[in-house]
């Protein structure tokens, strides 16, 4: 599988992705809002940005959690 590529804007917001990613507070749970809002905040994003970074945060978090439901449903359908 090759990797997709992203022009300039996006890869931006794929590095926070992988900043943010850490600050989950258990593996199958989304990335805090707040996390992403401080972010926004410390780095002084305005109105738009912010919005923008919440929707992209968002969209990957949400096919992230997606794959890894996925992949630990089959790793439970190979032990039965």
């Amino acid at each position: 599988m090759t990797s997709p590529e992203l022009n300039d804007g996006l890869v931006f917001y794929v590095d926070i992705f992988f900043k943010l990613t850490t600050d989950r507070l258990h593996e199958m749970g989304p990335i805090p809002t707040m996390t992403i809002l401080n972010f926004s905040n410390y780095y002084e994003f305005d109105q738009e940005e912010e919005n923008d970074l919440l929707f992209f945060m968002r969209a990957m978090d949400n096919t992230f959690l997606e794959h890894v439901a996925a992949e630990n449903k089959k790793k439970i359908n190979k032990k039965q």
